[in-house]
């Protein structure tokens, strides 16, 4: 995803806004398939929602603990830049956990069309995504 970057050199903001909606609008829609495939495998719609909550909670706190500390070190950044680095460190981290529990979850549904989409859309996402991580 940061290929492009390294191509064409720094992108002007309007692209990068063009970049980051549209990664996260095919994330979005990802976690909507997975949504519902999850319906499939837990007839309770309370644990699904309650499990995306956790999840959607988790990445808060770390935001919420990491993103604003100003005399922090990390990767060789201080201040605001290293909590940050170390913010999206952490949620890709946890966000490349997602995909892959996502990929292999999908991939062994009973409807082969839905693992395809899943990788597909995953595949086309991580485009832009890589390209708004690098910058």
């Amino acid at each position: 995803g940061g290929f492009p970057l390294y191509l064409v050199g720094e992108l002007p903001s309007h692209v990068m806004g063009f970049a980051i909606t549209f990664a996260a609008g095919l994330m979005s829609g990802c976690s909507v398939v997975l949504y519902i495939e999850a319906l499939e495998f837990e007839s309770s719609l309370l644990y699904v929602t309650i499990y995306t909550v956790i999840g959607m909670s988790l990445i808060h706190l770390i935001s919420h603990l990491v993103g604003d500390i100003e005399d922090f070190e990390f990767a060789g950044l201080t201040g605001k830049s290293a909590s940050k680095a170390l913010l999206i460190v952490l949620s890709m981290g946890l966000h490349s956990l997602g995909e892959g529990i996502s990929v292999g979850v999908s991939a062994t549904a009973e409807r082969e069309s839905i693992g395809l989409l899943v990788i597909i859309s995953l595949a086309i996402h991580n485009i832009p995504e890589g390209i708004a991580v690098s910058l």
